[in-house]
């Protein structure tokens, strides 16, 4: 025998295992208190966005000074290859062989 109270806690647990309950996301469990508070997490990609932000600025800070710097290099490989008159002068002072 089955009591009325009984069936009522069955059918309860039936609606609330069919029934579809929303996950709580960070936006809906912030504090009603403060709505304009960051999350740790909100915060912490901020930070890693700014970090690489910067980072990319330095990486093409760095890779214009090695291109300047090796262009530099290379007019003055080409500056002593270019065999100016110093140079001749040198030269003509040592015997060919």
């Amino acid at each position: 025998m089955t009591s009325p109270a009984l069936d009522e806690k069955r059918a309860s647990v039936r609606f609330l295992l069919a029934k579809k309950q929303t996950v709580p996301t960070p936006s809906s469990t912030r504090s009603p208190s403060n709505p304009l508070a960051k999350s740790t997490d909100d915060v912490t990609n901020i930070l890693h966005r700014t970090y690489e932000v910067y980072m990319r600025i330095n990486t093409d800070r760095k890779s214009q000074r090695t291109t300047v710097g090796q262009k530099a290099r290379q007019a003055d490989h080409l500056a002593w290859s270019e065999d100016p008159p110093l140079l001749r002068e040198l030269y003509s002072l040592f015997p060919k062989v």
